[in-house]
């Protein structure tokens, strides 16, 4: 059995349709079904790959004619010679004819272009990459590695089989800058608007913004460092949506409070909202905490949790008292526990510094000592916990902390191995962050619209 496939062309005006062969699939009668039937991924692949670049001849030939006519007159202009284009897509690699024409006209004698020579076609493709197979490559490498990610594209699609790594990186590169460029101008807008608007009154439903802080290995720097900070953060809604991340590596500087504002508003949280920033209190997301629209900043209970815990295991083994008297101790830091949950964190301190007198631990090298530091440096994050839980508000900030699992753990640490550049694990963040946000796809189609018609640039920009 063999069956043919083709493709018929429709010309535009006079010209007759024309029928081309794509290619064909054989098949015995006498195979054994039970090996296969239908098309293997291998013959796909090539009958793709060949309807891809039938299509791309074609469609190249026509806007290469439709676009080198004389601007006054219309009529075709001279070709001087004719180089190949490369353009790239998921289903294969194809050269194109990209003529260069002549800009002055032989009818009328109008000059279409400040220089001697236009190229239409290289003009209109500046990126020789289809934004569906970039959207591809930064899609899958933003959650496995980039080497995973090509063994994968190679399988899954025909242009996938000459794709290296490097091309990888450096598209994922490219949209991250990219993506990073709009952030620094949507900081800018945010910070000019907070600077010259009044203050609104708030409306809407309460919102929570968990923020926390990972590091990532680094190549040994100049000033012996090898660690970069990020400052994650997840926004959470009271009513049941959608939570939205937003992560960045370019440090701990005072635009980081600013940045989070305008991560919100490209969520679309206006400023009248009420937001609680949530975050452990830490000197390294002090900047990334103050907010221009933040209402209200708390510490996060979690933090708070495992310091109570870690002073109960301590008087455990304290030298010197039976097990009467660690028994009475520990109930004591329970009761403490309980009324800074219960938002009475004076009497909290008093209990905590009557247990310091009695066990005889001074200084801050010490669980209590820690602690009583702790909550004291962050005493004006201290809220009633209690309240904030019954009226269905969040408290802690694990959120933020599966962010930076996600981001970062399950990424761009692979069990301690990787080492990332400063501008390369920023990048790789603004692209992961849009994919695990669901706007990887609302970003290409606002870049690349479909559909959208070709608009000439004026003459100087016509130029080869």
């Amino acid at each position: 059995m063999r069956i043919s496939i083709q493709a018929c062309i429709d010309g535009q005006g006079a010209s007759p349709p024309r029928v081309i062969t794509i290619g064909c699939v054989e098949r015995d009668a006498g195979v054994d079904p039970a090996s296969g039937m239908g098309l293997f991924v291998r013959e796909a692949h090539e009958l793709l790959r060949q309807m891809q670049a039938i299509v791309l001849r074609e469609q190249a030939d026509e806007f290469v004619r439709v676009a080198a006519g004389c601007l006054a007159c219309g009529r075709c202009l001279g070709i001087k010679d004719t180089k190949p284009l490369v353009y790239r897509t998921a289903y294969g690699k194809a050269i194109l004819r990209s003529p260069r024409f002549y800009s002055c006209c032989s009818g009328c004698g109008f000059k279409s272009g400040d220089g001697d020579t236009i190229s239409p076609l290289a003009h209109a493709l500046r990126e020789r990459s289809h934004p569906q197979w970039t959207w591809f490559q930064c899609r899958y490498a933003s959650v496995m590695s980039y080497r995973l990610a090509q063994i994968y594209l190679r399988d899954a699609f025909p242009g996938g089989k000459a794709l290296p790594t490097s091309s990888i990186k450096r598209n994922v590169g490219a949209i991250g800058q990219r993506l990073e460029r709009e952030a620094n101008q949507a900081t800018g807008d945010a910070a000019h608007s907070f600077r010259r608007a009044n203050r609104l009154p708030l409306t809407g439903p309460p919102l929570a913004l968990q923020i926390d802080a990972g590091y990532i290995k680094t190549p040994p720097q100049a000033d012996g460092k090898r660690w970069i900070p990020v400052v994650a953060s997840k926004l959470v809604r009271s009513s049941r949506g959608r939570g939205y991340a937003h992560a960045s590596a370019l440090g701990l500087g005072r635009r980081q409070g600013m940045r989070q504002q305008a991560f919100l508003q490209s969520v679309g949280v206006d400023r009248q909202s009420p937001v609680t920033v949530l975050s452990d209190g830490g000197d390294d997301i002090s900047h990334a905490c103050k907010l221009p629209a933040a209402t209200a900043r708390v510490l996060d209970w979690f933090h708070i949790g495992m310091r109570f815990e870690q002073l109960l295991l301590s008087l455990r083994g304290l030298r010197g008292a039976d097990a009467y008297t660690k028994d009475r101790l520990q109930r004591d830091v329970v009761a403490a526990k309980w009324l800074l949950w219960n938002g009475r964190k004076e009497r909290c301190f008093a209990e905590l510094e009557a247990l310091r007198r009695e066990t005889g631990w001074v200084g801050s090298h010490n669980a209590l000592g820690r602690l009583i530091r702790y909550l004291r440096g962050c005493s004006a994050l201290l809220v009633n916990y209690a309240g904030r839980r019954a009226a269905g508000l969040p408290i802690s900030s694990a959120g933020a902390e599966s962010v930076v699992d996600y981001l970062i753990g399950q990424r761009m640490k692979r069990n301690g191995h990787m080492r990332w550049t400063r501008a390369g694990a920023n990048s790789l963040l603004q692209v992961r962050c849009a994919v695990l946000n669901g706007q990887d796809v609302r970003n290409f189609k606002r870049w690349y619209p479909p559909g959208k018609q070709f608009a000439p640039l004026p003459r100087a920009h016509l130029l080869s």
